[in-house]
This record gives structure tokens, C-alpha cells and sequence, in this order.
């Protein structure tokens, strides 16, 4: 509603999976499709909820004027955008926080540009929610 058909759709078994255990994950990406309108598709299985710090590393061979913007979706809603500029050809980190307060969490990460090369993706805990928190 109110946007855009979208005709990107995700089988169950397109989803893997990855365990957060002590509150830590770090994911490869290497490989991934980063192609401008592509997405990454992947699943969390949380044992500890909380605020969560999502940092990616990349880079691209592009100039350092260029924006690649790449958006972090945790069940269907935008959570993150790790906007980065060119590194010609150098490894750039950027971090941003992520609330995590399921058990299970889908996410997609969509790429709204092109020229960007993945290495990983670290997931830490940076708190634990309490109990009786919402």
C-alpha cells in the first residue's frame, strides 16, 4: 500500500538461519550480489535480546565522492542505512545500532547502489534488555 509494486518475493528456503550466540555473530558476505536493486536475504536466531551494533565492511573502486547507500530491513521495516563513499579499493567499516527484541528476526539488506564489495558483517550486543522491558 502507498508504494511502488515490488516483484521481489523469498521462499522459506531462500532464508538460512544464523545463530547470535553470547550475543555476538560475524556473517561472510563475501560473494553477495551487490548489484544496485539486488538484496541479500538472511534470518537471526537470537538467544540474548537487546540493542545490537551492526557494522558491514566493504569497499568499492569507485571515487570518494561516490554514495552507496545499502539499507538494513529487520521484519520488513528499515532499521540501519550504512551509506558508503568510494574507498577505491580500500576496506571501509561503518557501524550502526539495531534493536533486536525477537527470538527469530528476517532481514534483508538492499543495495540502492551500485559498485560496493561485501566482506562481513558483525553483529555484537551492546545491551540486554531487562526484564520487563517492552
Amino acid at each position: 500500500m502507498n508504494r511502488p509494486y515490488d516483484d521481489e518475493r523469498y521462499e522459506a528456503d531462500d532464508v538460512t538461519f544464523y545463530p547470535i550466540k553470547d550475543g555476538e555473530l560475524v556473517l561472510s558476505l563475501d560473494g553477495a550480489d551487490t548489484a544496485k536493486g539486488s538484496s541479500y536475504l538472511f534470518a537471526l536466531d537470537v538467544d540474548i535480546p537487546g540493542s545490537y551494533s551492526v557494522t558491514l565492511s566493504a569497499k568499492s573502486d569507485l571515487s570518494a565522492t561516490a554514495q552507496i547507500p545499502v539499507t538494513m530491513f529487520t521484519t520488513g521495516f528499515p532499521s540501519a542505512v550504512f551509506t558508503f563513499n568510494g574507498t577505491n579499493g580500500e576496506w571501509s567499516e561503518i557501524s550502526h545500532p539495531v534493536n533486536i527484541f525477537s527470538r527469530f528476526l528476517v532481514c534483508r539488506l538492499y543495495f540502492g547502489g551500485g559498485g560496493l564489495t561485501l566482506k562481513e558483517m558483525r553483529i555484537k550486543l551492546v545491551s540486554q534488555m531487562q526484564p520487563g522491558e517492552p
